[in-house]
């Protein structure tokens, strides 16, 4: 909240607690399977990901995408060429996915390597989602909705009336 607190609400819409938070919280919190709420100030865009070991990714305007150990220690920073603004996707196979304004959709292994990287035609404002099949979908500023295979190649685009900012949703 702007009041510089995050807020837990349980289901009846009572207040079940309040951290305050020091400034402003723009991403969206997580919640990791330890319970443990995990949120980036306002200095970062991206929400965080975790991934199944507890790693929590997350990416950052200095153009890194950051790995961070749960005890708070930094475990790897990747460098792309641009801001951050998506948050990242884990895959079931651990790979991390994230878009940079430097208009590439990247995947990195758990070890902090490049994988592969597919460039867009603008700048990645939308969070990667991740398929079933391993397949990444992730919208564009360049009007498109862009569909990645495992390797990086394009498996398919889709052009819509204007920018993609959103990250999308798959259904069943």
């Amino acid at each position: 909240c702007r009041d510089n607190h995050l807020y837990a609400v349980n289901v009846d819409g009572s207040e079940r607690w309040r951290f305050q938070t020091g400034e402003v919280s723009v991403p969206t919190p997580v919640r990791g399977s330890d319970h443990v709420v995990y949120v980036v100030m306002a200095t970062v865009f991206s929400s965080p990901a975790i991934g199944a070991d507890g790693v929590i990714y997350v990416g950052a305007w200095d153009y890194n995408l950051y790995a961070i150990n749960a005890d708070g220690s930094e475990r790897w920073r990747f460098l792309t060429g641009d801001a951050i603004y998506s948050s990242p996707s884990v895959g079931a196979d651990g790979i991390i996915h994230v878009g940079s304004s430097d208009s590439n959709l990247y995947a990195v292994n758990v070890d902090g390597s490049e994988r592969w990287r597919f460039q867009v035609g603008d700048s990645l404002f939308s969070s990667p989602v991740i398929g079933t099949n391993g397949v990444v979908y992730v919208g564009c500023r360049d009007n498109h909705l862009y569909a990645v295979n495992v390797d990086g190649s394009e498996r398919w685009q889709f052009r819509t009336g204007g920018n993609v900012d959103s990250s999308p949703a798959i259904d069943s």
